[in-house]
């Protein structure tokens, strides 16, 4: 049988405020928080709660036969505790069911696994241990930022003691096998390659004119599934955004009926099974070594870094935030620390990106700005404000240092 692996990410970053040059000295508050707490609502009233509620009716129907799995980042579980107590009840119900797989991944949802090594793994701990309180969970499987991969990051987890570890599957890494298969890291982490054409085909193609009638239908997909059963697929893997359903495409476009209908069928297809991650990383053996030498990701028709490092701007703003950690971090300040770390979402410097066309418009979708320009001026200024704020608590913790040691 062939296993299908559904893996919906789930965040929402702390969005900052319109921060102008004169705050600079003068506001300690960076976040929007009435704009937070709306998005939040907004995002749960439309998608995470109905996904939720017709997830957990197949669970509820289908019990061990069905299996989904999800990550959270940090950032949106602290918005979804502050904001939709409600919504994470549902999430801990369906955990509890046992159908559920959940990944670690970056606290922050960050670069730090290109940026600063340390940074990653405290961010990871911090991950486990928020996962563990909330869901009494330890994930065994790692889904890095954006599924951003290369040996190096893949060498790092496989250290950390994971299972296994997603990413995006290219072509030009993978075999002639093609990506519904297990691979395993040059140092031995078994490796799970997203297929991003029938993944992209529900989170991006769904409501495209290339379908016969006006949206993909369940029975179409399954015959897509069908097609790669035949030539020898293990496992397809299908990894989106949980948004897909009801806020990139809309509940009247039939989106969540076209996932019931695709589970009930596969429920009841002879050649099809549920597996989640760690099934699979315990259950097949990896065909081929995935050799990935250059930085890889979902994101944008590159699949590379582009999207967070792809102008001067990103690349200024991503070098002057990381700068900052040692005296960061030698303040020992839970909140100056806390506020060092929201910068690090990855979704500050997105909106920073110039691209054009397609990738363009979704980056100016998700963008909270009116330009990338406006964007960066607001980052380095919130970047130039905290860097005050640290070096103004480090010169009185000296200085009081200094005088208890005078008396």
């Amino acid at each position: 049988m062939t296993a299908i692996c559904f893996y919906f990410q789930v965040h929402q970053p702390f969005r900052v405020k319109d921060f102008r040059f004169h705050q600079i000295g003068e506001d300690p508050v960076h976040e929007y928080e009435a704009l937070n707490q709306q998005i939040l609502q907004k995002v749960a009233e439309k998608c995470y709660l109905p996904s939720n509620y017709l997830v957990s009716q197949l669970i509820q129907k289908f019990q061990n036969e069905f299996k989904i799995t999800y990550s959270f980042s940090g950032v949106v579980l602290e918005q979804i505790e502050l904001y939709e107590p409600l919504l994470l009840e549902s999430f801990q119900s369906m955990v509890a069911s046992g159908s559920i797989e959940l990944l670690s991944e970056t606290y922050y949802h960050s670069l730090s696994s290109i940026a600063s090594p340390g940074e990653f793994e405290r961010q990871i701990h911090k991950h486990r241990d928020k996962i563990q309180s909330l869901f009494q969970y330890t994930p065994k499987v790692f889904r890095n930022t954006e599924l951003i991969y290369n040996n190096d990051i893949a060498t790092h987890v496989n250290h950390l003691g994971f299972q296994g570890i997603l990413c995006e599957g290219l072509g030009k890494y993978l075999s002639e096998k093609g990506p519904n298969h297990l691979y395993q890291s040059p140092t031995g982490l078994k490796v799970l390659p997203r297929n991003y054409q029938l993944s992209d085909d529900i989170a991006f193609r769904y409501s495209s004119p290339q379908w016969e009638g006006p949206t993909l239908s369940a029975e179409q997909f399954i015959k897509i599934l069908e097609a790669e059963a035949e030539k020898g697929a293990e496992t397809i893997n299908l990894y989106m955004d949980y948004e897909t359903f009801g806020e990139h495409h809309s509940r009247t476009s039939g989106i969540f009926d076209f996932f019931s209908k695709l589970i009930h069928l596969l429920i009841e297809h002879n050649d099809f099974e549920f597996r989640t991650p760690q099934e699979l990383v315990q259950s097949f053996t990896p065909i081929a070594s995935y050799d990935v030498p250059t930085l890889t990701s979902w994101a944008d028709e590159e699949r590379d870094l582009s999207a967070w490092t792809g102008n001067h701007m990103q690349e200024e703003a991503l070098r002057k935030l990381y700068e900052l950690a040692p005296q960061v971090i030698a303040t020992k300040n839970d909140s100056l620390i806390e506020s060092w770390s929201k910068l690090q979402t990855s979704d500050h410097l997105y909106y920073m990106s110039t691209k054009l066309k397609e990738d363009g418009e979704v980056h100016a979708y998700f963008r909270p700005f009116s330009s990338p320009y406006d964007a960066y001026i607001t980052f380095m200024n919130i970047v130039a404000n905290l860097k005050l704020q640290v070096e103004g608590y480090l010169t009185y913790k000296k200085a009081f240092k200094k005088g208890f040691r005078a008396q």
